[in-house]
């Protein structure tokens, strides 16, 4: 039961994953000038790191679909999910959390 269980997460975070890494390289070509801006943490544009955050997820989504070995898929879904908490905690950490660039990217609906 667990590995159907296991099989149904994979392949829901392989979707969802697919989904966003699609809406990152789409958005990524936009004319908003906000893309050209640079991230305050990082220093690359945010059109290069929409374009790298899509990419990463975009290989986690195939490896979801695609790949056999559940711990290895797991953990990267862990994996990946964790870096994103860890990019907001130093955002927060930094004081960008209440910028306005951060916060418009940073969330879904204005």
């Amino acid at each position: 039961m667990l590995s159907k269980t296991a099989r149904l997460f994979l392949y829901v975070a392989g979707v969802l994953l697919l989904a966003t890494a699609a809406a990152k390289f789409i958005g990524s070509f936009g004319g908003a000038r906000v893309l050209n801006s640079a991230d305050p943490i990082t220093g690359l544009s945010f059109r290069a790191l929409f374009r790298i955050a899509g990419a990463v997820e975009l290989f986690v989504a195939l490896y979801c679909l695609l790949g056999r070995k559940v711990k290895f898929q797991a953990g990267l879904v862990a994996w990946l999910a964790g870096v994103g908490t860890a990019g907001k905690l130093v955002r927060c950490a930094a004081g960008e959390a209440s910028r306005s660039v951060s916060a418009d990217i940073g969330t879904v609906f204005p």
